[in-house]
C-alpha cells in the first residue's frame, strides 16, 4: 500500500515536471515555427522573384539580339530589293566594253562618252517609250557647302527644261543656266540647305589640278518615291558638265528612262543598236543587277543565319526557364488543386505569368533596338566598297515594325508552347503527392 502510494506520488511529480517543461518551451516552439514559415515564404518569394528576373533578362537580351538581327537582315534585303526595283525601272546603262559589272564604273574620262553624250541623249529620247535620258557621275566628285561637307553623286542634265514626269520640282519647272543646279530633297535636307544657297563642286582635272566651281540651288527634286533616283543627287547643266565628265578619277554613265518598269526586248535591241552605232555597248541593268544581288545575298544570308541561331537559343531558354518555373512550384500547384482549382485555371495562371514577362521584356528591347537603329543611321557610317551593293554611300537602316510584331508573336508563341509542354508533364501528379513534395 505504501509502495503504491509512493509510485503514485513519483508519477504525479514527473507528469507535473513534464507539463512545466512543455509549458516553458511552448513559446519557443511557436516562435521557431513562425520563423520557419517566414523563411520559407521569403525563400519562395526570392526564388520566384529571381526566377522571373532571370526570365525577364533572358527575354530582354535575346529579344534585342533577335530584333537587331532580323532588322539587320531585313535592311539588307530591302537594300537588295531596292536595287532590284531600281534595276527594273527600265534604266539602261550605256558603257564601253571595258565596263566593270560589279562596281558599275566606267573608265575615267571616257572620251567616247564625253564626245557623244549630247548625241546619245538626243538619239535615245527620240525612241518611243523613253521618258528621258541623263548622264550621271558615279564617283570622284565632292560636294560641299558653307554649312556642311558631304560626298555626293552628280546627275548631269542638259540645259533644257527639266521635263521628265518623274522629276517633281518644288518650284515648278526649272530651266538651269550656267552656275545653277537642282538638288534632291533628301540631299537638301541632309546638308541643311534651302533654295538660293550655294554649293561647291570639287574635282581634280585630268592634269591633276584641283578645281572648284560654285553653283546656286534653283530647284528641288522631290525624290521621296523615286526608285531610279538615288537619295543624294545634284543636277547641273550639260554645258557645265562637259569638263566634269573628263575629270580624273571620275566615273560616268548614261541612263535612259522608259515608261515601262521593265524595258522590252525590242527596246533593249534598239538601245544596243544605238550604242553600237556610237561604238559603245549598252548593258541592261538586269544584267548588272544579278551581280549586285549575288553580292548582297552573302551578307543577307549571314545575318539571317545569326537571327535564326538567336531564335533557336531563345526557344531553348524560354522552355528551360518556364519548365523550372513550373517544377519549382509543384507544391503550390498541389495546394491550388487541393483547394478546388482546376488544372485549366492553374495552366492559365502560368501562361499569363510567362506571357506577361515575355511581352514586357520584348517591348523594352524593341524600344532599345529602335533607338539603337536610329542612332546608327544618324551617324552616317560610310559603306566604302559596299556602297555599290547597297545603293547608298552611307549605312541607312529602315525600321520595319512588322519585324518587331513578328518577334513579339514568336516570343508569345514559344512562351505558351513551353508552358503547355512543362505543365503536361506534371498533370498526372495528384494534389496530395504534390503537397508532400
Amino acid at each position: 500500500m505504501w509502495q503504491r502510494r509512493r509510485l503514485h506520488l513519483i508519477t504525479e511529480v514527473e507528469c507535473t515536471s513534464d507539463q512545466s517543461v512543455i509549458r516553458n518551451q511552448k513559446p519557443k516552439i511557436v516562435w521557431e515555427e513562425k520563423m520557419i514559415t517566414l523563411k520559407l515564404a521569403v525563400r519562395t518569394i526570392t526564388m520566384k522573384f529571381s526566377r522571373y528576373v532571370l526570365l525577364c533578362i533572358v527575354f530582354f537580351v535575346s529579344t534585342i539580339a533577335l530584333i537587331f538581327n532580323f532588322i539587320g537582315a531585313h535592311a539588307i534585303k530591302n537594300s537588295m530589293e531596292g536595287a532590284c526595283i531600281r534595276i527594273f525601272t527600265g534604266n539602261v546603262m550605256v558603257k564601253n566594253v571595258e565596263y566593270d559589272y560589279r562596281l558599275g564604273l566606267a573608265s575615267s574620262g571616257d572620251p567616247k562618252l564625253v564626245e557623244h553624250v549630247a548625241d546619245y541623249i538626243e538619239a535615245y529620247e527620240k525612241e518611243e517609250g523613253v521618258t528621258g535620258c541623263v548622264a550621271r557621275v558615279r564617283r570622284g566628285v565632292q560636294v560641299t557647302s558653307e554649312k556642311t561637307e558631304y560626298m555626293n553623286l552628280i546627275g548631269v542634265d542638259t540645259d533644257r527644261e527639266v521635263k521628265y514626269s518623274e522629276f517633281k520640282v518644288r518650284e515648278g519647272k526649272v530651266t538651269m543656266k550656267s552656275g545653277e543646279a537642282i538638288i534632291s530633297k533628301t540631299c537638301l535636307d541632309r546638308m541643311d540647305l534651302t533654295i538660293g544657297d550655294n554649293v561647291y563642286i570639287n574635282m581634280v582635272s585630268a592634269q591633276g589640278i584641283p578645281m572648284r566651281k560654285e553653283y546656286e540651288i534653283v530647284g528641288v527634286i522631290d525624290n521621296t518615291n523615286m526608285n531610279f533616283l538615288r537619295q543624294d543627287e545634284i543636277y547641273i547643266p550639260y554645258q557645265d558638265a562637259l569638263d566634269l565628265l573628263q575629270m580624273e578619277d571620275v566615273a560616268t554613265e548614261l541612263l535612259v528612262y522608259t515608261k515601262d518598269k521593265t524595258p522590252s526586248d525590242e527596246q533593249l535591241t534598239t538601245f544596243n543598236k544605238i550604242a553600237k552605232d556610237k561604238d559603245i555597248k549598252a548593258y541592261p541593268w538586269v544584267e548588272i543587277g544579278n551581280e549586285i544581288i549575288y553580292a548582297s545575298l552573302g551578307a543577307y544570308a549571314a545575318i539571317l543565319f545569326l537571327a535564326i541561331a538567336c531564335a533557336v537559343i531563345i526557344c531553348a531558354l524560354v522552355y528551360n526557364l518556364t519548365s523550372m518555373s513550373i517544377y519549382s512550384q509543384i507544391r503550390m500547384i498541389g495546394t491550388m488543386l487541393a483547394l478546388g482549382m482546376t488544372h485549366g485555371k492553374v495552366l492559365v495562371k502560368f501562361i499569363c505569368e510567362n506571357l506577361l514577362v515575355g511581352l514586357l521584356s520584348c517591348g523594352l528591347s524593341a524600344v532599345l533596338a529602335i533607338l539603337g537603329i536610329q542612332a546608327m543611321s544618324s551617324r552616317q557610317i560610310p559603306l566604302g566598297v559596299a556602297a555599290e551593293i547597297f545603293g547608298n554611300d552611307y549605312l541607312t537602316l529602315h525600321i520595319d515594325y512588322r519585324v518587331i510584331f513578328l518577334v513579339a508573336l514568336s516570343v508569345a508563341f514559344f512562351s505558351i508552347i513551353s508552358t503547355l509542354i512543362a505543365f503536361c508533364k506534371i498533370r498526372s501528379i495528384q494534389p496530395i503527392e504534390a503537397i508532400i513534395q
